[in-house]
């Protein structure tokens, strides 16, 4: 949880506002937790299942978000093969 919670504070720093989306997941995600307690989603097996189940719900529209981009191809240039004679 505590990677979580660095994580929400690095995202609202770095102001990425690049989605709508993105930032409505991600609010989502920080309230399914705000208020948790380590000790007590520790404990709790159903507590623990329920913010397994919204996080995994969250994680599947973060999927679907996800994009191949292009791949660069990169061509170097051969070095000289030909030979001086003389």
């Amino acid at each position: 949880m505590t990677n979580l919670t660095e994580f929400f504070r690095r995202f609202r720093a770095l102001n990425v506002r690049s989605s709508a989306d993105l930032d409505r997941l991600v609010e989502t995600a920080q309230q399914l937790l705000q208020g948790a307690d380590p000790h007590i989603v520790r404990n709790s097996e159903s507590l623990r299942t329920h913010l397994t189940t919204q996080l995994a719900t969250v994680q599947a529209h973060l999927d679907q978000m996800l994009v191949d981009g292009p791949r660069r191809r990169i061509l170097r240039s051969q070095p000289a093969t030909g030979t001086a004679e003389g």
